[in-house]
């Protein structure tokens, strides 16, 4: 295109919207003013270099204060760091103290409880373990440093989740191991199970009966047995209504449902084992003894192995004060705990038949025997050192 040709080009009106309009008129500005277009060229290049030249010394200017932020970060997490190594130490100094605490009031405890079962549980004395001296078993207490583990017998409706609940909140969650998967297991899964999948746990707790001897699987730790009884009546008229509400995922339950088993004739039925709480607590499998079986020596063992075993078997009536003598034996703070496991379903005992509960006391006169014994036990051992304890 020529030169006559631009300006008649430039002569023409500009067709399209106010902004193309607008650069239109630009571009034939710059083809119709000789030297406007290197000048405008020109003015860009300027314009260009100095925003290059600001723009690379503000770059630089970041990049300093960049420079002493990352320094002052490293300073910063240095000492956070440093902080976190005295927060450690002072914590681990903290729980040694706790632990050592723990077993001297463990030592105190025994030696209580001991006395207790000397002088009310005479024929029982013999079982307890021969001890050192109570100055030797306090300074070897005073040089423990690692807790022990806590082993609960948990028998099925005596408030043993609200026991777990107040557990996990003195030692998180994944410091309990709950082996109730186990119930059925032969000794020898659950060792494996201990020794594999709960390597590292500060409790055991599950449907496993005594005579298993899960205590047995800790080392190189110690262990501690506890448990918790119900009132045996109270406590079948729970599991009951409790099998029943839930019938849709307990084979028990939908026995009973099927069957139409009724309260008084469920325990002494085939959905249920009679004298659970000794069958739990003697040296036999509880399936080992067929129904109507159990035994006077059955209950005999289940009381010596709560006398001999057992740090601790309280009473679901009196959860809070087995809880506050817990907390003072391992030094653990004492917080409300949620009932656990309620089933809303189940009739006041009040209104069940005398009829019921009669045959229910007869099917489980064993129980009925184990519970007034740990009763007495109690209150002369646990109830009493927790009104004269001062620490």
């Amino acid at each position: 295109m020529n030169a006559t040709e631009d300006k008649k080009k430039a002569a023409e009106p500009f067709r399209g919207t106010k902004s193309e309009k607008i650069q239109g008129a630009a571009v034939n500005l710059v083809r119709s003013v000789p030297g406007l277009k290197q000048s405008v060229l020109s003015g860009v290049a300027l314009l260009t270099r100095h925003e290059t030249g600001y723009l690379q010394a503000k770059l630089k200017k970041e990049e300093s204060k960049t420079a002493e932020l990352t320094e002052r970060c490293e300073e910063l997490t240095s000492i956070l760091a440093s902080v976190s190594k005295h927060i450690e130490r002072e914590q681990k100094f903290n729980k040694d103290v706790k632990n050592e605490a723990a077993a001297v009031r463990r030592v105190m405890f025994v030696e209580h409880q001991r006395e207790a079962i000397k002088q009310h549980f005479p024929e029982y004395s013999r079982y307890l373990a021969s001890v050192e001296t109570l100055e030797k078993r306090v300074l070897e207490a005073m040089s423990a440093r690692i807790m022990p583990v806590i082993v609960l017998t948990h028998i099925q409706k005596t408030a043993g989740n609200s026991i777990i609940a107040y557990l996990r909140r003195c030692l998180t969650v994944d410091r309990i191991a709950r082996i109730h998967e186990f119930e059925m297991s032969p000794r020898e899964d659950i060792e494996r199970a201990v020794a594999e999948k709960f390597g590292h746990f500060d409790v055991l707790a599950g449907h496993i009966p005594f005579c298993r001897r899960v205590d047995e699987l800790t080392a190189p730790r110690e262990s501690i047995n506890i448990s918790i009884l119900r009132e045996p009546v109270d406590r079948v008229v729970s599991l009951y209504y409790y099998l029943r509400a839930n019938a849709s995922w307990l084979g028990q339950g939908q026995t009973i449902i099927e069957k139409k088993i009724t309260l008084e004739s469920f325990a002494n039925s085939e959905a249920y084992f009679d004298n659970h709480m000794v069958r739990m607590l003697c040296d036999l499998e509880p399936i080992a003894v067929p129904l109507g079986a159990c035994t006077k020596e059955m209950l005999e063992q289940a009381k010596i192995n709560i006398v001999k075993h057992f740090l601790l078997v309280g009473l679901t009536e009196q959860t809070p004060e087995f809880l506050a003598v817990l907390a003072r034996l391992f030094c653990f703070s004492l917080e409300d705990v949620p009932s656990e496991n309620v089933n809303k379903q189940r009739s006041s005992i009040s209104s069940v038949s005398k009829e019921a509960l009669n045959a229910i006391a007869k099917h489980n006169s064993y129980d009925v025997e184990l519970y007034e014994f740990v009763q007495k036990l109690w209150n002369v051992t646990a109830k009493d050192w927790l009104s004269q304890s001062k620490f």
